[in-house]
């Protein structure tokens, strides 16, 4: 490699400026006619502008003629928790590589784990939305079913 100044030639734009309006207005009428706010996109907490969804990013691969493919780039199942001092311990990180035919338009990593805050110290227990307590049980099938307020269990 070498500091040496190279000369480019003039970089022509891949499509002519009438075109590439209209591919901006298709977008802009795209997400002002099918997107939805809360289903689509949203304003997560902490942040100022929206932020587009899973929902809204599958509704955009299929309008740009999109197709993903996802892949284990690494897996650790540990069910018994024998190698993370007896807690359960699962991770996985995935690549997402989205196509446009055979021609790779981008690819990005994601990882989650259960250790993460959000899922390591949640309770298996299902709070009641009128009473508030962890009292919910499955009801008998023999009774309907579904699932109940049992306040004795509270």
């Amino acid at each position: 490699m070498t500091d040496e100044i190279v000369k480019s030639d003039f970089l022509a734009p891949a499509t002519q400026v009438a075109d590439a309006l209209a591919a901006f207005q298709a977008k802009a009428d795209f997400i002002r006619g099918v997107l939805r706010e809360k289903v689509d996109f949203d304003t997560i907490p902490g942040a100022t502008k929206p932020c587009l969804l899973k929902p809204g990013a599958e509704k955009l691969t299929s309008f740009f003629g999109l197709a993903t493919i996802f892949e284990n780039v690494a897996v650790v199942e540990d069910w018994t928790g024998k190698d993370h001092g007896g807690e359960i311990f699962l991770f996985y990180r995935q690549k997402c590589k989205l196509y446009r035919g055979e021609r790779l338009m981008a690819s990005a990593d994601g990882s989650c784990n259960s250790w993460e805050k959000k899922y390591r110290y949640r309770s298996s227990s299902r709070r009641c939305p009128v009473c508030g307590k962890e009292t919910i049980i499955k009801g008998k099938a023999e009774y309907g079913g579904g699932w109940i307020c049992y306040g004795k269990k509270g």
